[in-house]
């Protein structure tokens, strides 16, 4: 199962397998007991990721009544 997991303000978690440290916006990680117990000391937090709303502008020519 996986989470989308953030570290507590301030620290640094290094992900154990990858060796890469967690995003401080957080990210998609692999619920391992690692992770689980992160949780658990308050480490780190369980979110809902933020989902960004693409916004486009179409603009359509009108043609010219002649």
């Amino acid at each position: 199962m996986q989470e989308f997991l953030k570290p507590k303000e301030g620290l640094l978690i290094r992900d154990p397998t990858t060796k890469i440290i967690l995003s401080p916006e957080g990210s998609l990680t692999e619920m391992t007991n690692f992770w689980n117990r992160r949780v658990l000391d308050g480490t780190v937090e369980v979110i809902k990721p933020v989902q960004k709303k693409i916004v486009t502008n179409i603009v359509t020519k009108k043609e010219d009544d002649k």
